[in-house]
């Protein structure tokens, strides 16, 4: 059985994805701050939320990241699940 991470571990792949996608520094992502705001299209944010499924190893709704919107919120539900 695989061992859940934690919202801290979440939240840090967060940053690091959302970084890349964005062309923005790790260190310049406000994880309170909403994904919109870093201008994040919605085929990116369709496409990020098949990396979240891809690292978690299960399927995830497409419109994850709009119930969810900034990496705080989404960290944490993702824990619980």
């Amino acid at each position: 059985m695989q061992t859940r991470p934690r919202v801290g571990d979440i939240q840090s792949w967060l940053v690091q994805q959302l970084s890349q996608m964005v062309n923005v520094v790790p260190g310049n992502i406000d994880i309170k701050k909403p994904f919109t705001s870093y201008g994040l299209s919605s085929r990116e944010a369709v496409s990020f939320v098949g990396d979240i499924e891809q690292w978690l190893g299960f399927e995830l709704e497409d419109t994850l990241i709009y119930d969810y919107p900034n990496i705080d919120s989404l960290a944490n539900h993702l824990a619980k699940l």
